[in-house]
């Protein structure tokens, strides 16, 4: 996996210009962050004749080693604040102003960058991630300021503009009254919108469920989206917050049609369900590598894949093994065995276009020594569509069954007062 990213010309042009981040790129490829000090070194030793080497080559030393010094920071801070007796900020500016100056300081001043940085860069991202030649002369591989720059919008540190205006060159001096605050950062700023939302989204589910007041499931559902639709635009590639928006725009949708007394009520019916289409079915991603559909071809795995001669309309009747997960085409090809095929899933028309030809590859393997007819291709394709349909309904009605504490309304005349109550117990717990 990684020697074909690192061979990837195209890759490596959109992080150039500025189109696509390093770190989003690698965890769409499935690969961890702790490997770039290997895609580094595999890049010095495949790439070394190629366009763009040494801008690569810079771009990947200085990621490793902004992520190193923030990792060493945020050790400080937390040594810092067991330390601390108090609840004032002073320590932790004391903390700010002395990593600041030990990245400032000169070589013969200090053993940082000799020393104590290279180690904790060989421990984060491997022995391979530095050159012997880069070792001696890692500080001035790259801009202070640039790197100070990146250090203090990662840690929560704001400084003085006065300061930022005087920070030129390899040689500076940080005091106290530098630094104006140091504020926590958060990783998803986004978890706490996320929680709220998703608390109403499931009482006003269960409200409708239940066909209480659509007043009462609107009002709990509109206050679920408000607050979903901040934590999707502060991290818009979560799927679970989108999905619980998609939820809870469903539900609103049907309480209004229950309703149906408000003027243009179709015109709100249909907004609120093609918004919880569109968030379902706009960022589907493979369950193994989380590449998302706008960069590769995701579809679904058939495997113990049989037919049953039928004599009505359809001459085959299809039975198939098939565990419900969405996969990359990519995924598949690693992974592919003689009884396994990849059925391609249409979720827009440009990813139907550019998985056209896979289907039928697939379809022809399938059928490889039979008679390939539109009637057998019809009972393949519509067969596997109907299993997707029925799991992804029994999915639901378990959802519902075990998250709001809903009996099918068959067996309620078959369960006695005591299990009902059992049930619902477990069910809550």
């Amino acid at each position: 996996m990684i020697p074909e990213f690192v061979n990837d010309s195209n890759i490596w042009k959109n992080i150039i210009n500025g189109l696509s981040s390093l770190s989003v790129v690698l965890h769409e490829h499935g690969i961890n962050i702790r490997h770039m000090g290997l895609i580094r070194s595999l890049h010095c030793q495949m790439c070394k004749e190629k366009e763009y080497y040494d801008q690569i080559q810079k771009i990947l030393l200085f990621e490793i080693v902004a992520r190193t010094l923030k990792q060493m920071f945020r050790m400080c801070l937390r040594t810092t604040a067991l330390r601390a007796k108090s609840a004032s900020d002073v320590p932790f500016k004391n903390c700010s102003t002395q990593f600041l100056n030990l990245i400032c300081s000169q070589e013969n001043e200090s053993l940082f960058w000799s020393e104590t940085l290279p180690s904790q860069v060989f421990k984060r991202f491997g022995s391979c991630s530095l050159r012997s030649e880069e070792r001696a002369e890692l500080r001035y591989q790259f801009s202070l300021n640039r790197l100070i720059h990146r250090l203090t919008r990662d840690c929560g540190i704001t400084l003085d503009l006065k300061c930022v205006e005087e920070m030129i060159g390899h040689s500076f001096e940080f005091t106290r009254g530098d630094i104006e605050s140091v504020e926590p950062k958060f990783r998803a700023m986004f978890t706490t919108q996320h929680a709220e939302g998703q608390l109403y989204a499931l009482l006003s589910m269960k409200r409708e469920n239940q066909q209480r007041d659509p007043e009462i499931v609107k009002r709990l559902s509109q206050n679920s989206i408000e607050r979903l639709e901040k934590a999707v635009k502060r991290f818009p590639s979560d799927v679970d917050t989108r999905h619980s928006l998609s939820d809870a725009h469903h539900t609103f949708a049907c309480a209004c049609q229950r309703e149906k007394c408000e003027e243009n009520v179709e015109d709100i019916i249909n907004f609120h369900f093609k918004r919880a289409r569109e968030l379902r079915s706009s960022d589907v991603r493979c369950s193994i590598s989380n590449v998302s559909h706008k960069v590769a071809t995701l579809g679904i795995v058939l495997n113990k894949l049989r037919f049953k001669q039928h004599s009505g309309l359809v001459n085959d009747i299809v039975d198939f093994g098939f565990n419900g997960n969405v996969v990359s085409y990519d995924v598949f090809k690693r992974e592919k065995g003689k009884s396994m095929y990849f059925l391609p899933l249409a979720i827009n028309p440009e990813h139907f276009e550019r998985s056209e030809n896979i289907l039928m590859q697939e379809i022809r393997r399938i059928y490889s020594g039979g008679e390939c007819t539109a009637e057998r291709i019809l009972a393949l394709v519509g067969t596997a569509m109907n299993r997707l349909v029925v799991d992804y309904v029994r999915s639901i009605r378990r959802a519902c069954l075990s998250l709001l504490s809903i009996k099918p309304q068959q067996y309620h005349s078959k369960i006695n007062t005591n299990d009902r109550n059992t049930g619902k117990k477990k069910c809550r717990r």
